[in-house]
């Protein structure tokens, strides 16, 4: 729901977090950027993920990075045409090393036995060195899957285990995103169709109190009208328990939306609520297509939407850095401020993953185009050290499309030196990279 009285304050926040921008503060920097893999196979296919979220993030886990394409792989038997996708592990370059060393943790065929097709999300780690994630389609009915990758003591490789397999009812289909756990181990995530109305839904995956039986729930299915529909990036568990999601299309204005999902203390039943609708012809507040995932928590939530911006009339250009919030507790209105509205230019445009937050409170993210060669940069929003409300925006890396990579899509990590993220294209190959960036 959105706060109508605070428009005008808002005008004059965004003006002067504008006119502020030119005087840096010293934490931005322009990164070195180091290709530390490069794929070589067909890695990503718009097709496969559904022109949603194309390449996923990384996991960092145990001094190795993990993560998924939606294609290449062993195949089955060999076949070009059934190299599926893969989750692979990945060693980070130490001393004199200058590309780290994968391992293919597991090949997507969707053989007899329903494994999953295309794996399109980023993997989360789980009790136990239990790796989590999901597939967009394939699994025993076709419409998609969610994993388990298990590395048994004592034995080489890993193990995967479908954990549940959509069928396209009123359980989902296509689950786009990745998922979140709770601390009981319970598993949450989204589907872009299937439910009641044929959709998309957000759903539950219940651990039982022993073995691996997951139980799927569903704590709400779209309208596909002013609710929105189609949810498609991760969700946001926050420390209340309360679940935020984002849908790319649907809403008051048909630009997408911002939800929320409040537990009631009954297994199964959750009170959803709009947050916010986007809006792609405001004159404040145009923004439209949020497809990253949400950080932050109730009263607060950061995110980013690939259309709309400075320029709303021009088709799929370019996309802002939004600020929702609250200015009291459960108060039910909340406010928009853009962070950033990009134009198309060096500073990059359509940011189709969501933002990362350092330790020192800047975030992260990447467009998928503009920047210098117009293919794609890294970009840093950092807080004004001394005026309130004021941050700043910087490009700390322009992609040129050649061995270093092209069109990132994906979310950034960090090892806590460092920070790592994906590239759909470029490389040594042309089949995408995993790229590093230093100060």
């Amino acid at each position: 729901m959105q706060r109508i009285s605070s428009r005008h304050w808002c005008g004059a926040f965004i003006l002067a977090a504008t006119a502020a921008s030119g005087i840096l503060p010293a934490q931005l920097a322009a990164q070195t950027e180091n290709v530390i893999f490069s794929f070589n196979d067909p890695q990503f296919t718009a097709t496969a993920c559904g022109n949603l979220q194309l390449s996923a993030g990384l996991l960092y886990l145990n001094d190795r990075l993990y993560g998924t394409t939606p294609s290449g792989g062993t195949g089955e038997l060999g076949l070009p045409t059934t190299r599926d996708g893969v989750a692979f592990g990945l060693t980070i370059p130490q001393g004199d090393q200058t590309e780290g060393q994968r391992n293919i943790m597991h090949s997507f065929v969707n053989d007899v036995e329903g494994d999953g097709l295309y794996p399109c999300a980023r993997l989360i780690a789980g009790p136990r060195g239990a790796i989590y994630g999901t597939t967009i389609s394939g699994g025993a009915h076709g419409l998609g899957s969610v994993f388990m990758l298990t590395h048994p003591s004592g034995q080489k490789g890993w193990t995967e285990r479908v954990l549940y397999s959509f069928q396209g009812g009123s359980d989902g289909a296509g689950p786009a995103g990745g998922l979140t756990l709770d601390a009981s181990g319970n598993l949450y995530g989204a589907t872009s169709g299937g439910g009641n109305n044929n959709n998309g839904t957000v759903f539950e995956l219940i651990k039982p109190p022993s073995g691996d039986d997951f139980t799927e729930t569903i704590l709400y299915s779209f309208t596909g009208g002013d609710d929105g529909y189609v949810p498609n990036g991760d969700l946001l568990l926050d420390s209340t328990g309360t679940l935020f999601g984002t849908t790319f299309y649907g809403g008051l204005y048909e630009a997408g939306t911002v939800f929320s999902l409040t537990p009631t203390g009954t297994i199964g039943v959750w009170n959803k609520a709009t947050l916010w609708d986007f809006d792609s012809a405001s004159t404040l507040y145009s923004a439209a297509g949020p497809n990253g995932g949400l950080l932050g928590g109730t009263g607060a939530l950061f995110g980013t939407t690939q259309n709309g911006g400075a320029q709303p009339l021009s088709g799929d250009c370019c996309g802002v850095v939004f600020f929702l919030w609250q200015e009291y507790a459960n108060d039910p209105l909340y406010t928009m401020v853009i962070l950033h509205q990009f134009a198309d230019g060096s500073d990059g445009s359509t940011p189709l993953a969501g933002l990362f937050k350092d330790a020192s409170g800047n975030f992260w993210g990447s467009t998928t185009a503009g920047g210098g060669s117009a293919l794609g940069t890294v970009f840093e929003l950092a807080p004004d050290p001394v005026r309130v409300n004021v941050w700043h925006y910087s490009v700390v890396y322009s992609f040129q499309g050649g061995s270093d990579g092209a069109t990132p899509e994906s979310p950034l990590t960090t090892d806590g030196t460092a920070l790592y993220g994906t590239t759909s294209a470029g490389g040594a190959y042309n089949g995408g990279t995993v790229y590093k960036l230093t100060p």
